[in-house]
């Protein structure tokens, strides 16, 4: 996942101003740090999706637990584990 990530901030760096140049000489001229802030960064931005989604799909399925226990009251059933 971080190697996708990485190869994803070199592609935002590379379609800037100064193009692949740009990105050779931070890499020249950072090194290592270079390689870990974009791993970082690109992990950070993943995991904020991450949380993004899981709480959107959480939210949807309360909302389908809410509307089946509603129609189960409605329709009279009897709780199925009971």
């Amino acid at each position: 996942m971080a190697g996708i990530t990485a190869i994803g901030v070199i592609m935002i760096f590379a379609i800037m101003d100064n193009g692949w140049p740009a990105v050779l000489r931070a890499v020249e001229k950072d090194g290592w740090e270079w390689v870990w802030k974009v791993t970082l960064i690109g992990t950070c931005g993943l995991f904020a999706l991450l949380s993004v989604l899981v709480t959107v799909g959480g939210a949807q399925d309360i909302r389908k637990l809410f509307r089946r226990l509603r129609e189960q009251e409605a329709s009279g059933n009897p709780d199925s584990d009971a």
